[in-house]
């Protein structure tokens, strides 16, 4: 048999190397990556994507095999194929379709190609979405769009940006792209009188959001954003490792998260702001019991890293005619005894509304908000929303994330920490919003411009913060004791992330010891002796690394 791969790198080479103009270079299951610096019109590099089928001996396969399964579909009618699938469960059936199909007709296909990632093409070619199959299969891609019929999709690349790609589809592709995504929605309407329709899409190798519109809302026809949901979670060690956070910061943060406080992580779309929402919630105490209302699951499933969790899901915003309201599951979350709740994104008037209602019945939660600035989301609460000044004060910590896109790269980060300032304290480094008939402080607890050399320095002093003053009061907790504490989840973080200790199952059972451990010697000592605790836990990570290397 003839190399299929070697064919596949001269189809490269003709198309693109000899210009020497390739940024990057990755493959994904059956898909060959390119980032090439393509167009002289605009900084946006050329996402190509290359198949194997670019041998014409695995083409000729190929052709054959999808005759044989539409043969086989014909004459068994299986009954899978004659009754509603998730996505799922359709490739995953579609799968092993082909690998026996495969495995009776080309028992030595596997000298030139792996099976699994034949079969894979043959699935996606079979359900109609082979064109876009390596967006969703490429983690690197974060997002892409689709603005009208008559244009190709661009895309959001975790490394490279803003990219544009060749890839447009037409209008059979489309309406059987339609139909899945009204299938995945159980049959939601999709017309005239509800021209938006919003679905999430879970599969083994991919997570995803669909949001697609069509006229009269979309002028020029057909539109479609698909966000990808990464299957594996981010967790706070990588978010140090790629710069989003400082080991110090992550120290802060789970220190205030291990008191439940009322958190609200905000930005513009596409900031990180629910990774760091999620990141946070795997170092939760195994023994809380979590409550997330979402209208699209963005939340991490737990029930694998041995938490309590309930997720419940309501219906969007973009459904015309849903019954079940955000705002109202919201209030429902009194009568269920909570730990900690997860809202998801506050996005309407309601939501805000029932939101500052929740937590100022004494429920904790942690959710996300859209927004520029948190002086501009304080506002929008206010003006927009109609919450009572007295209410926001209830919010313990405003987290700031922004995006920025330095030299063609996209980097994330978490630009400022900000808390309600105490009306009755004077804080220095204050920032004062004219409301009109009142003003309310909000005070930069860490701020990534004006704080960057102390960062390298000197881990940041937290503890005249007023968030901190109310924790050390309630746990007569002394300075040096809070600056102990901070500094031993610093060095743990800093330790994770220097080893690339980046597994989500991994890092909670991490936490859940250290505070098994923190409890127990608090139990029969007045301080926590963090020299011990810190060897017990490095004793641990040096456990993790063996059977890595095992």
């Amino acid at each position: 048999m003839e190399n299929a791969s070697l064919i596949f790198d001269k189809a490269q080479q003709k198309k693109y190397l000899e210009d020497d103009k390739i940024l990057d270079q990755y493959k994904i299951g059956p898909y060959t990556i390119l980032i090439v610096d393509y167009f002289s019109f605009t900084n946006e590099p050329l996402y190509a994507t290359y198949s194997i089928l670019e041998s014409p001996f695995l083409q000729k396969l190929f052709d054959e095999l999808i005759l044989q399964f539409e043969l086989k579909i014909d004459i068994d009618r299986l009954p899978e194929e004659t009754k509603f699938l998730s996505l799922d469960d359709l490739l995953r059936k579609r799968q092993e379709t082909f690998l026996d199909l495969i495995a009776q007709k080309y028992p030595k296909i596997e000298d030139v190609v792996d099976p699994k990632n034949f079969a894979k093409i043959c699935c996606f070619e079979t359900i109609g979405l082979s064109k876009i199959a390596p967006l969703l299969l490429d983690s690197m891609v974060e997002e892409f769009f689709l603005d009208s019929l008559h244009s190709n999709i661009y895309l959001d690349h975790r490394v490279w940006g803003r990219c544009r790609t060749k890839i447009n589809l037409t209008q059979e592709e489309i309406s059987r792209l339609v139909t899945r995504i009204r299938c995945e929605g159980r049959n939601l309407s999709f017309d005239e009188n509800n021209p938006s329709i919003k679905v999430e899409m879970i599969t083994s190798d991919f997570h995803l959001r669909a949001a697609a519109d069509i006229p009269p809302l979309s002028a020029d026809g057909f539109h479609l954003n698909i966000r990808k949901l990464r299957k594996i979670p981010f967790t706070i060690p990588e978010l140090i490792a790629n710069s989003t956070l400082t080991s110090e910061i992550s120290a802060f943060l789970y220190f205030c998260f291990l008191r439940r406080r009322n958190i609200v992580v905000m930005g513009e779309p596409g900031t990180g702001k629910t990774t760091l929402v999620n990141a946070l919630d795997l170092l939760s105490p195994p023994e809380w019991r979590k409550v997330t209302i979402e209208d699209t699951i963005e939340s991490v499933e737990q029930s694998q890293y041995n938490k309590h969790q309930v997720r419940f899901t309501v219906d969007p915003i973009e459904k015309s005619n849903g019954s079940r309201f955000k705002s109202l599951e919201i209030m429902k979350l009194l009568h269920r005894n909570p730990d900690y709740i997860f809202l998801g994104e506050i996005q309407t008037p309601e939501h805000s509304r029932a939101m500052f209602h929740a937590i100022s019945a004494g429920l904790r939660a942690i959710q996300t908000c859209h927004a520029y600035s948190p002086e501009d989301l304080v506002m929008k609460w206010v003006n927009h929303h109609n919450i009572s000044v007295s209410d926001i004060f209830r919010i313990d910590l405003i987290l700031f994330m922004r995006r920025f896109n330095f030299k063609g790269r996209i980097i994330r980060r978490l630009f400022r920490i900000c808390e309600i300032g105490n009306p009755l304290k004077i804080f220095q480094n204050k920032i004062q919003i004219d409301l009109g008939v009142s003003k309310i402080d909000l005070v930069d607890l860490y701020n990534l411009f004006q704080n960057q050399k102390e960062i390298i320095q000197n881990p940041i002093d937290f503890f005249n913060a007023s968030i901190i003053t109310e924790i050390t009061k309630l746990e007569a907790l002394s300075k040096e004791s809070f600056r102990s504490e901070i500094e031993f989840y610093s060095k743990i973080f800093s330790t994770l992330a220097e080893k690339r200790i980046f597994c989500p199952l991994k890092n909670s059972e991490i936490f859940h010891l250290l505070h098994y451990e923190r409890i127990k010697q608090q139990q029969f000592s007045d301080f926590v002796n963090w020299d011990d605790l810190f060897s017990i836990i490095l004793e641990q990570i040096r456990q993790i690394e063996m059977e890595s290397v095992e």
